[in-house]
């Protein structure tokens, strides 16, 4: 058994060295440069990258920020590669470790690892959210072994989680007690059925209602980590998610907006299975893989703690439904990774796909030039004084801007941009000038001077037709207009 595991896991290991995203995306250019200010600077709650001045910002990703500017600075963009596969590669065997020992089937943990693999890997970059689901994995496994055994130093690793996600991704460390809710509901539940023990409900034939054991001592380290949030120079973990849920953010952002089912088939299976299982399911499993589902659809994002800790625990009730008799199962769980025969198919087979992979990164760039306006930025910087310019650009390139020192208008630090943190309503201009192009009367309150825009958008059409911008540079993807405006106030 200790060989089929080993063997698993380089198998997982090496898909996940061929799933991993190359390519870099927005977060991880203000990640760097944030990174690179509170290094040399502290933090002050200021904003030093926008040219809109006076912003308050709280460094919600701050401990991730110098860690992402410590790689950068070490080894540049190939140690920012390396690390995400790192933290690709952590994520996908704590769910294999984690499956083994709740459901005791190293066959089964391996066919859950693969399948999150494959859900995974556009969720998988170089952003702080990648940490903060294998710290939300590890408190799921404590909360479950601190019911289970009662050993209060599951209390304290919990602590330390909570500590950790609050100075990781302190936006989302409100999430680290919604995973507590399933226990206590469960408790609440079972309290209350104990009292009325004569009625029936409807749930008693398909749900197991039992005692959460330990509860005392879960509530003990409710308390305590919510105390963790203190311990941070954020200032934002206990409001976050309320003030962003106020902002218009939520139905502008592609992450934040409803999942369309069509597009999630792993939801729609656990759908099924959940409908088609014959033996009950534990009311705290019922209530944690429907909140998790409910999260999805309330916003796309959320469908990672689906494909994480929703599977464990798909995996922990199919386990139950699994016929130890049952010869088909047996023997793929005997023979897998074991024979002769499959050990080197199986092995060879991943490394080809690896090399394939591997192969196929190499003609890929780590920045996307058809989303991020590398050569529109070598110009400014060549032929602009780039850093007193006022540029308007997109919300989704404003970080790499950033990470080439030419300060924005907007960038993906959405808070940063909402009237609810206490800043001017930045990002509802910026859906004023993108989706209404009421653009000139915004432009004239900041007095823009340029403004960068993509090619296929449609600002940019419209733009282009209007004598007060002149076009100063294009390339395939990107174009630079100047306001002639602002030149003859100028004269």
């Amino acid at each position: 058994m200790k060989k089929n595991k080993i063997i698993a896991i380089i198998v997982l290991i090496i898909i996940c060295i061929a799933c991993a995203t190359k390519e870099f995306q927005n977060d991880t250019f203000y990640l760097i440069k944030l990174g690179q200010y509170i290094s040399k600077n502290g933090i002050d709650l200021l904003d030093h990258f926008s040219w809109i001045p006076n912003l308050v910002y709280t460094y919600p990703h701050w401990l991730y920020s110098l860690f992402t500017y410590f790689i950068y600075n070490n080894w540049g963009f190939d140690g920012l590669y390396i690390s995400n596969i790192m933290v690709y590669i952590s994520i996908i065997l704590s769910i294999y470790y984690i499956c083994i020992k709740r459901t005791k089937d190293s066959f089964l943990a391996f066919f859950i690892s693969f399948i999150s693999i494959m859900t995974l890997k556009s969720f998988i970059v170089l952003r702080s959210q990648a940490i903060s689901i294998l710290l939300f994995l590890w408190e799921v496994y404590y909360i479950n072994k601190l019911i289970e055994t009662g050993n209060k130093k599951y209390i304290l690793y919990l602590m330390l989680d909570s500590l950790l996600i609050a100075n990781i991704h302190g936006t989302a460390w409100l999430m680290f007690f919604v995973f507590y809710l399933p226990f206590l509901v469960s408790h609440l539940v079972y309290s209350f059925i104990k009292k009325k023990k004569k009625k029936k409900y409807i749930f008693d034939y398909r749900i197991s209602i039992e005692q959460i054991k330990n509860i005392k001592l879960l509530l003990l380290s409710f308390v305590f980590t919510l105390l963790m949030g203190l311990l941070t120079p954020s200032r934002i973990c206990y409001t976050y998610i309320f003030k962003t849920m106020q902002g218009i953010s939520q139905s502008h952002i592609a992450e934040h907006t409803p999942l369309m089912i069509i597009y999630a088939p792993i939801i729609i299976i656990v759908l099924f299975l959940l409908f088609f299982v014959k033996r009950k399911v534990k009311l705290h499993e019922f209530f944690m893989i429907s909140g998790l589902l409910l999260m999805s659809f309330r916003s796309f994002r959320h469908t990672i703690f689906i494909y994480s800790i929703g599977l464990i625990y798909l995996a922990v009730i199919l386990k139950r439904e699994i016929n130890p008799n049952d010869k088909t199962f047996n023997i793929l769980n005997k023979k897998m990774f074991s024979n002769k025969i499959y050990t080197p198919i199986i092995l060879v087979i991943s490394l080809l796909c690896c090399s394939l992979s591997i192969y196929n990164n190499m003609s890929i760039d780590y920045i996307n030039e058809s989303i991020y306006p590398v050569n529109a930025v070598k110009y400014i910087k060549e032929n602009l004084p780039y850093k007193d310019i006022r540029l308007f650009n997109n919300y989704d390139f404003g970080s790499y801007l950033m990470l080439n020192d030419i300060k924005v208008f907007i960038d993906s630090r959405c808070d940063l941009y909402l009237k609810e943190f206490g800043n001017s309503d930045i990002f509802e201009e910026f859906v004023n000038i993108k989706d209404k192009y009421e653009y000139e009367d915004i432009f004239d309150k900041y007095d823009i001077q340029y403004a960068l825009l993509y090619n296929k958008e449609a600002l940019n059409h419209i733009i282009k037709k209007d004598e007060k911008y002149k076009n100063i540079y294009q390339d395939d993807y990107f174009t630079l207009y100047e306001r002639k405006v602002l030149l003859e106030n100028e004269k």
